[in-house]
This record gives C-alpha cells, structure tokens and sequence, in this order.
C-alpha cells in the first residue's frame, strides 16, 4: 500500500509539470515568431505597469496605463461585476498602435499586423483594504498569430 501511494505521488507530480509547460509565459527579449513555432498557436505575455517588452528585433508591447478598474472589490458586494480597461502599446519598426483592451467580453482583444492581442488577466483584483496603486498592476496578453 505504501509503495502505491508512492507511485500514485509521483504521478500526480508528474501530471501537474506536464500541464505547467504548456503554457508558455515570455517576459522580454525574445523571437515570437520562434516561441509561437514553438507552442501551439499562442503564447502569454505578463508585463508590469509602464513595462515595454520586446516581443521581436522590431516589435515591442508595452503596458501604457490602467485607464479603468470598476471591478467589483473582492471584499464588497456589488450589483455588477464592473470592469477594467488598459492601454496597450504595439511598436514596430513603423510606428505602431495603441490598443484599449478591457475585462468586458467582446472587447478583450484587437489586432495588429499578423497578431492578435487578448487581455487575459489583470491583477492585483480591487480590495477595499488596499490602497489603489497603479504601479502594482500587472497583466497577461495572449498573443496569437492570425
């Protein structure tokens, strides 16, 4: 019995390594073309507020501001869930684009060139005990390719 209840640690371990990797998180300096050919057909970024990260040799993102964050506070009751809305900066060679994605469904996400950009989390989530910081916030976009 104590050497199922090994193997049966083990595998649980083994399980959740094997879903950890299939996400694939970038923080800066990387080829999105090779780390897309890579996973399956996108990726996540998690960047800071004011944060650039490079994305290519010519593509940059940068977390530009929090314009909005109506969400309801973790420790309040509310009558709607409310929102939260971020500016985006995409720089290309170019020039480039900025992008309001917000927590609302239908409007988390906007293109430009051959990707996808989609507002996936936010954080920290609103607590009434916390004084507001929007140097404290970060966020994750999934990039797709088109």
């Amino acid at each position: 019995m104590k050497l199922f209840k090994t193997f049966f640690l083990l595998f649980l371990i083994s399980i959740i390594a094997v879903s950890c990797e299939r996400e694939s998180y970038i923080t800066s300096g990387v080829d999105i073309e090779k780390e897309l050919s890579k996973v399956s057909d996108s990726l996540v970024v998690k960047i800071k507020y004011s944060e650039e990260v490079k994305l290519s040799k010519n593509l940059s993102l940068r977390f530009d501001d929090l314009l909005e964050d109506s969400r309801c506070p973790i420790n309040a009751m509310c009558i709607w869930p409310g929102r939260a809305k971020i500016l985006l900066f995409i720089k290309d060679g170019d020039g480039g684009k900025f992008m309001e994605l917000n927590t609302a469904a239908g409007i988390n996400h906007d293109a430009y060139d051959k990707y996808d950009f989609r507002l996936q989390n936010l954080s920290p989530y609103p607590d009434t005990t916390i004084p507001f910081n929007k140097k404290a916030y970060l966020t994750e976009i999934v990039i797709r390719r088109l």
